[in-house]
Formats: C-alpha cells, sequence, structure tokens
C-alpha cells in the first residue's frame, strides 16, 4: 500500500513539473507546440536514460533464491527444499500491482517468476490477469 502511494505521488509531482516546464518554456518559444515537444523530448530522454542505467544493472542481480529441480516433486514447498529460508519468499498483498518477467523474456532464462496462491475458501475470489507479449 506505501509503495502504491509513492507512485501515485511521484506521478503526481512529475505531472506538477511538467506543467511548469511547458509554462516556461512556451514563455521561451511563444508557441506552445514547441514547447510541449521541448518538454516531450525532456521527459523521454530522461526515460531513455534511466532504463540505460538501470537496466544493465538489474540484469546483473542475483539469480533466483530457489532450487527449481525440485518443482513439481509432489511435496510442499516447505518439505520439498525449493527454497532455503523461508524469508526468501515475498508476498503481494490485495489490491497489489505486480509486473514480473517470466523464463521466455530475452537475458532472463531460468530466472522466471515462481508463483505460488493460497487455497481460497468458496466465497472468495482472486484476479490474475496475464500478458504475454512473446
Amino acid at each position: 500500500m506505501i509503495a502504491s502511494i509513492l507512485f501515485f505521488l511521484s506521478g503526481w509531482a512529475v505531472l506538477v513539473y511538467q506543467v511548469l516546464w511547458m509554462k516556461e518554456l512556451s514563455l521561451l518559444f511563444g508557441n506552445s507546440s514547441q514547447a510541449a515537444a521541448a518538454t516531450l523530448a525532456a521527459f523521454f530522454t530522461g526515460i531513455a536514460a534511466g532504463n540505460a542505467y538501470w537496466g544493465r544493472r538489474a540484469s546483473k542481480l542475483t539469480r533466483p533464491l530457489f532450487n527449481r529441480e525440485k518443482l513439481g516433486v509432489g511435496k510442499t514447498d516447505s518439505e520439498s527444499g525449493i527454497y532455503a529460508n523461508s524469508s526468501d519468499i515475498q508476498q503481494l498483498t490485495a489490491g497489489d500491482v505486480a509486473l514480473l518477467k517470466g523464463d521466455s523474456w530475452m537475458g532472463n532464462e531460468g530466472g522466471g517468476l515462481v508463483h505460488r496462491s493460497p487455497q481460497l475458501s468458496k466465497d472468495n475470489k482472486r484476479l490474475l490477469l496475464t500478458l504475454d507479449f512473446i
């Protein structure tokens, strides 16, 4: 929940800065379409620079904390030894949104998400939306 609030606030701050920069640049250029083009160019340059910087570092992250060979052995995850410590497991709470890479993502072979969902009672429902681009 805190991450969602922080994402909202950062998006709001970017929108405020974008409007302010467009106003300042319209004073310089005298034309709002040129100001909009300069603002968008700066925005997309920032996105590209962040992607170039963090993208290289993300690919160097350590690989999974679990043993994929122990998937589907007919035991519970804690009995099978798929993970060393229960602290290695991360969970989403209701309403969370996650962007995750699978095994077929280029450069992520063998490092995709291993998903486990707890049993639901009869009255509860779960929504899971997946988008596959490969």
